[in-house]
Order: structure tokens, then C-alpha cells, then sequence
């Protein structure tokens, strides 16, 4: 049952999850800004596959992009999705994306921040980049790209309050996960297929996703083609909401939006910043890398140690604020906001989990950017995580980070492969990569998509009875919200930026 939440106390914990900067009574998340795209003749974007499985706090985005280079030889592009200043001391920054990574057919690619400038052709703002160097073979080819982030949140209108009223709901503001598919307009073509599905894990924090969406759509300054295509979706579980277009020249109407009720963490009863303490963290200058960032579901935010050593027998006390069934436990270790801040600073590579009902388990970490699952099974109201071991970093100095750390009472939902969702054979030259592998339903056919990564008697099976837990992993990554739906080409010809 839904416990009311002080407007006060909502707003010190947006206020607390820093860096979400504030304006207009809004949280704004990993927002990808509206691009245009130098248009590339050559290259068609022939399907695009879009998993977001929403979870408390964040999401995991996963994009799958067909290509075709009609060009005859090899095209060498460089590839990048635009986000908004987050390091601009002033205005609105939003939230970066964290463990953000891309391959062409399966090859990982290094991926880089820049910062520059994107326009609408009126005007243009700061931005950066998340670019990327890649050689497109004649023919078909695949781009994967996979990240988490963030929720835009902000206070409910007054029609949405009114209508939350009546169906019983205590939300404590609106939540939103935006997709762009117009982006894609640049590319050479109509785009063949495009299919957006949205899971929704069992820790998602929200509800009441169809009351919102229709309040979304049914506003006297929703044009009625924008309107309709916001209602186009499907269901095809309870808990998915998914939108499929084909052959069509994307615009702002077909921009996908997943509205809900969202609720905070924070209660009349329950402080989770109180709940959160460290045997020690670090503090640099103005940065201070708090307990509760472990625990504040923003994936670019990270605890840190300060202990002398590279942190070994260091640790955080999580409280839940009330008794809890915990069948998994997510991870994101070290600090996962950009490539190079996780290989500088230690990284876990083992983690001691104590319950508060006395289980006991040791976690394997993979060294590697991404969210890593374990299995587990407890009952209680706090759980104590200590580092064991660690990996080194680049860096002189020796704290450990730890971005995140999740305690679920169900399994993640599982990714699909690219022709499941859309029906569509991949590049022959395609291979999944193998940090997402783990974490997605192989066999080809179109799974449950509101299954659950293990049934309930898979995950009892697979409860640890000691030390060494495996992750079933991992290196996936995600949110971001308003993210950007299109690979943009950011440098065909000389000159262009």
C-alpha cells in the first residue's frame, strides 16, 4: 500500500540527487536533445529495435540499429548522440547517462564525450556528445547501443491530479521516459520498422501508466496527429507498452512517450538518506561522494570511500525501511559516468552482502561497465554491503567507487534479440556482444516480455549457499530519458561538427 509523501519531503530528495537541476517545478533526467543530423545519402536506416525496461530510479536502454550502405564501399562515419550540457555550471543540465557503450556488428567501439553545439535550424544550444568512430561495409550492418539513465519528473498538473484523485493513487508527481525516433529523418530513405517496447520491472516506481498517458494525450494543446500516435500503442503484456511503426518518414508526432504516477522513495515514515550510512566517504573540493548515492537511483552518481588503502573491509548499511523479500540484487561498481572515470578509480571486485535476517553471500564482479545481477534470497529490512577485494585504478590515489546498489523482490525482465522484437533477421555480419549475452533470451523466438529474467523456482534453485554467487550479468547498460532514438552523424563532411 502506497504511503502519502510530503511535497517537502519530494523535493529535498530531488534536491539531494543532485545534479538533477530544477526549473519550472521539474526534475529534469538523461534528456537527449531534438537533433538534425547532417543527412548521409548513402546509408539507410533500414529497422531499429528499442528495449527500455524501467526500474526504481532508472532505466536500462538497449537499441539495436540496422543499417544499409548502398554506397558500394566502405563508409567511415563518425557516429554520436547528443545530450544536454551536464557540465554547463548554469541552466538546466539534466542528468548524464552512465555506462554509456556502443558496437558495430558486435565490435565494441570507443566511445568519447565532446562538447559542441546542436540546432533545430533557428537556434542551437551547448550539448555533448557521445561520438564514436565507425567504418559501415557495404551492405547491411548493425549498431547496438546500450545506457542507463534517468526519468524526467516533475509536479502533476492539475488535470493529472484530478484524475490520479479519483483512482486512489497517492503519486508523488509525473513521470517520464521520452524516446526520439524523429532523429532518424537524417538518414537516407524512410526507416523500413521501427519498434519501441517499454518493460516495466516490479521496482519500477510507478503506476497508473494508462490514465496518465490518455491525460497526456487528451490536453487541449496536444495536436490531434501528435495525440493519436501517442495512443497507438499496445500491450502485450500487463506490464509492457509497446509502438511500431512502418515505412514512414519519423517526425515529433511518433516520438514514443511512457507517462506514469511516479513515487518517491522518500515517505512520511522512511528517510532513505538517514537510512544510508558508510564507515566513511570521500569528499574532494565541492564534490562529495555521500553514502547515499549507493542507493539514490542515479547511475552517474557514486559512494566512495575514505579510508587509507584501496578500501578493503570498507562498507555502507542500506536500510529499506521495512521488512523485504530480496530474490536479486543489481549492481553497478566502480564510477560509472564515463569510461575513463571507471578505469582511474578502483573498482569492487568482490562484495560482501550480511542481511539484516543473517544471509550472508560474496558477489564476483566482473571488471567491466554495466550493471551486473545477482541471485539471492532473503527476508529482511537492511543488508550491510562491504568490500572484499578490489580492482586498481589508473589513479594515484586509491578510493574504491560503487555506483549503485539495488535490492529487488523479483528478477529483471530479459532483453530480446533484435529479430525477435521486430520480426527482422539481423546483418549476417552481426554478433551480439557479449557483455549484453547474459542478460538476454537467446533462443530467437519472441520471449515473454513480462517474464521476469528466472521464475520464482529457477531463482530458488539458484540461491546461493555461500561465498562465490555467479552474476548471470551484466556489462548491460542504460535510461536515459528523452533518449536520443536515432545514431546521428555527426562528421561526413569536412568541416562539419
Amino acid at each position: 500500500m502506497r504511503r502519502t509523501v510530503l511535497v517537502m519531503i519530494v523535493l529535498c530528495a530531488l534536491v539531494i540527487s543532485a545534479p538533477v537541476a530544477l526549473a519550472n517545478d521539474s526534475a529534469v533526467g538523461t534528456q537527449g536533445a531534438a537533433v538534425r543530423p547532417l543527412t548521409d545519402t548513402d546509408i539507410r536506416m533500414d529497422s531499429e529495435a528499442v528495449q527500455i525496461i524501467c526500474m526504481r530510479g532508472y532505466a536500462l536502454y538497449r537499441i539495436d540499429f540496422k543499417f544499409v550502405n548502398g554506397s558500394g564501399a566502405d563508409k567511415a562515419l563518425k557516429i554520436g548522440f547528443p545530450f544536454p550540457d551536464f557540465e554547463n555550471e548554469e541552466g538546466n543540465r539534466g542528468v548524464p547517462p552512465a555506462a554509456f557503450r556502443a558496437w558495430l556488428n558486435g565490435q565494441e567501439l570507443a566511445v568519447t564525450q565532446e562538447p559542441g553545439f546542436d540546432s533545430d535550424g533557428d537556434a542551437e544550444w551547448p550539448v555533448i556528445w557521445f561520438t564514436r568512430e565507425a567504418v559501415f561495409p557495404p551492405g547491411e550492418s548493425m549498431m547496438t547501443v546500450t545506457y542507463l539513465g534517468t526519468p524526467d519528473v516533475s509536479v502533476m498538473s492539475a488535470e493529472l491530479a484530478e484524475a490520479l484523485s479519483q483512482a486512489g493513487s497517492e503519486a508523488s508527481g509525473a513521470g517520464f521516459y521520452p524516446y526520439l525516433v524523429h532523429t532518424g529523418a537524417g538518414w537516407a530513405g524512410t526507416i523500413g520498422k521501427t519498434v519501441v517496447r517499454y518493460t516495466m520491472a516490479e521496482d519500477f516506481d510507478g503506476e497508473q501508466v494508462d490514465l496518465v498517458m490518455e491525460t497526456e494525450a487528451g490536453y487541449e494543446w496536444t495536436e490531434p496527429g501528435r495525440a493519436r500516435l501517442l495512443r497507438a500503442f499496445t500491450k502485450p503484456a500487463p506490464n509492457v507498452y509497446e509502438w511500431v511503426y512502418e515505412d514512414y518518414e519519423p517526425t515529433r508526432d511518433h516520438d514514443p512517450l511512457l507517462a506514469f504516477a511516479w513515487f518517491s522513495e522518500w515517505t512520511q515514515e522512511f528517510d532513505p538518506f538517514e537510512a544510508t550510512k558508510a564507515s566513511s566517504h570521500l569528499e574532494l573540493g565541492e564534490y562529495t561522494y555521500q553514502p547515499y548515492a549507493i542507493r539514490d537511483g542515479q547511475p552517474s552518481t557514486a559512494w566512495a570511500e575514505d579510508a587509507d588503502g584501496p578500501g578493503i573491509g570498507e562498507w555502507v548499511d542500506i536500510g529499506f525501511g521495512e521488512s523485504r523479500d530480496v530474490r536479486e540484487i543489481r549492481v553497478l561498481p566502480g564510477y560509472q559516468k564515463r569510461a575513463d572515470l571507471f578505469a582511474k578509480y578502483n573498482r569492487p571486485k568482490t562484495l560482501k552482502v550480511d542481511f539484516s535476517d543473517g544471509t550472508g553471500v560474496e558477489l564476483p564482479l566482473a571488471d567491466e561497465m554495466g550493471l551486473q545481477v545477482f541471485t539471492v534470497r532473503a527476508k529482511a529490512d537492511s543488508a550491510r554491503v562491504t568490500i572484499v577485494d578490489v580492482y586498481p585504478g589508473t589513479n594515484e590515489r586509491d578510493e574504491t567507487y560503487i555506483s549503485e546498489v539495488t535490492f529487488s523482490e523479483a528478477p529483471l525482465p530479459k532483453l530480446a534479440t533484435f529479430e525477435a522484437v521486430t520480426g527482422i533477421a539481423p546483418p549476417a555480419a552481426f554478433e551480439e556482444p557479449a557483455a549484453l549475452a547474459q542478460l538476454t533470451d537467446l533462443s530467437g523466438s519472441l520471449p515473454d516480455p513480462g517474464k521476469p529474467a528466472q521464475s520464482e523456482e529457477e531463482t530458488a534453485e539458484a540461491q546461493p549457499t555461500g561465498a562465490g554467487t555467479k552474476p548471470y550479468l551484466g556489462a548491460l547498460i542504460a535510461v536515459g530519458l528523452l533518449a536520443t532514438a536515432a545514431v546521428i552523424v555527426v562528421g561526413v563532411r569536412r568541416g562539419a561538427k
